[in-house]
């Protein structure tokens, strides 16, 4: 982190009214919040003595006697935007309103405590200025009223999956009894392969043609098991996506930033066999080409499926391949070649 982003408190203007900071929710409850969200914004105004901000930076401290405050995120006129947790995003505008806003998702207890949000900048002599709030975020034990709203939530979200599983499951019905009973015909057999393999094709949001391949990412996932998405790929002419160069990647990367609100997309790696050994499923083939997010690859021999991961700008992190509940926060990605 660069010195100036934390400039000398020493000077510190007495009106605060410009800098707002909000926290979404000040309360975690372990489990059950999806996402701890904090927000700084800065408006210069005629009542401020700050006539340029330079940066806006987010610190934390652990929740004791003493406030011992430790960078979290920044955004500043030099650099723009760097963080060492969460997600970040913000700007600098010294015209309108300026902000950087922290968030992750599943918020674990190690997030709480007191954060500050710092405005510095300049006045008109050229002194330093720093504007300053703090706001806590605290960890409560969920109610049974949250509780029965978690499992209302969730039993609609599940009743919404299976709906349209069945409706799904009602269409290729449909198309595999057309196909028995077409008769001997090879070509309306075909005709009707291609109809079913099109019909599936169309759940999926597709990619532009990319080096001779289209990416097909799934549909809210009802998959348990990576090796049921395998064959869904595969059934389609492709297999779950082989990342071969930085190229592919900041391809892939791009198309999942702009067509999907999944939090993890699964890949083809996979290091089952020996760990840290990342093996592409379909081909058998090393893995090419993996941007490792923080703290990644992690847990162990329990992890050993590759996925991207929304929360670390879609960098790679190691999961498992089993997953115990249908969830509609993660997908696949197919990698389907074309002729």
């Amino acid at each position: 982190m660069n010195c100036f982003l934390i400039l000398s408190m020493a000077v510190i203007a007495s009106l605060k009214a410009d800098l707002l900071m909000e926290i979404k929710p000040p309360d975690i409850i372990i489990g059950l919040t999806r996402q701890l969200s904090i927000n700084c914004s800065f408006i210069r105004t005629d009542i401020t003595n700050m006539v340029k901000l330079i940066s806006l930076v987010v610190m934390r401290s652990n929740e004791t006697d003493t406030l011992n405050f430790y960078y979290q995120a920044s955004v500043d006129v030099f650099d723009g935007l760097n963080n060492v947790t969460g997600v970040v995003s913000g700007l600098i505008d010294n015209r309108h309103e300026s902000y950087i806003t922290l968030t992750w998702s599943n918020p674990r207890s190690t997030l709480t405590g007191w954060y500050s949000c710092q405005a510095n900048g300049e006045n008109l002599s050229g002194q330093v200025v720093t504007l300053s709030k703090t706001a806590k975020v605290k960890i409560t034990n969920p109610t049974i009223e949250d509780l029965l709203d978690v499992l209302e939530r969730q039993s609609f979200a599940l009743e919404l999956q299976s709906s349209k599983f069945e409706l799904q499951a009602s269409q290729l019905s449909k198309l595999q009894y057309d196909f028995e009973h077409m008769g001997s015909s090879v070509h309306e057999k075909c005709v009707c392969c291609d109809t079913l393999n099109s019909s599936l094709k169309s759940l999926y949001h597709i990619s532009a043609l990319h080096n001779g391949s289209r990416y097909y990412l799934s549909p809210a996932s009802t998959i348990l098991l990576m090796k049921e998405a395998e064959i869904q790929c595969e059934f389609m002419g492709g297999y779950l996506t082989e990342m071969d160069s930085e190229e592919e990647y900041l391809f892939v990367k791009s198309f999942l930033k702009n067509n999907t609100g999944y939090i993890t997309v699964y890949t083809g790696g996979n290091d089952g066999a020996f760990e840290n050994n990342w093996v592409n499923t379909y081909s058998k083939t090393p893995v090419k080409y993996i941007k490792w997010g923080q703290g990644q690859p992690s847990g162990g021999t329990a992890n050993n499926c590759l996925a991207l991961w929304r929360d670390y700008d879609w960098t790679a992190v190691s999961l498992k391949c089993y997953q115990g509940v249908v969830s509609d926060s993660r997908g696949y990605l197919c990698e389907v070649p074309e002729p």
